[in-house]
């Protein structure tokens, strides 16, 4: 009864692995085969959930180049970054009182600039962030 419980668990968490794309598993010899996506993963400490957010993302983007015959998916800075903020490893980072309010100067700043300048605010991260 243990031992099938440890092989479920096994199972489970190969799955999920595979789905990543950070291992190829067969269900019936029960053999994994490492990629080097899971490779440089487990290299750089990268959560699982992680990769899956990325995967996630950037096959929406492959989709929309797809339907726009654009070809290969290409992402502008702010989407890149936005792609990386969206890690696990990053929702335990508290922010300090101190950065919380150099944050907001910045947004004012650049809603200021924007608003002086007539152009229209873009950055995701200035946009959703709340004003006091």
């Amino acid at each position: 009864m243990l031992e099938a419980k440890r092989v479920q668990l096994i199972t489970q968490a190969a799955q999920r692995l595979d789905f990543c794309h950070m291992i190829r598993f067969d269900e019936r010899s029960g053999n994994f085969a490492m990629t080097d996506l899971g490779r440089v993963a487990s290299h750089y400490y990268i959560h699982n959930g992680s990769i899956e957010t990325f995967n996630t993302i950037m096959d929406k983007g492959a989709a929309a180049a797809a339907a726009t015959g654009a070809g290969a998916p290409m992402l502008t800075d702010v989407e890149a970054l936005d792609l990386i903020c969206a890690a696990e490893e990053f929702k335990n980072i508290k922010v300090s009182h101190e950065h919380y309010h150099q944050h907001w100067h910045c947004r004012v700043v650049a809603s200021a600039a924007s608003r002086l300048c007539r152009l229209a605010l873009h950055y995701h991260a200035l946009i959703a962030t709340p004003l006091l």
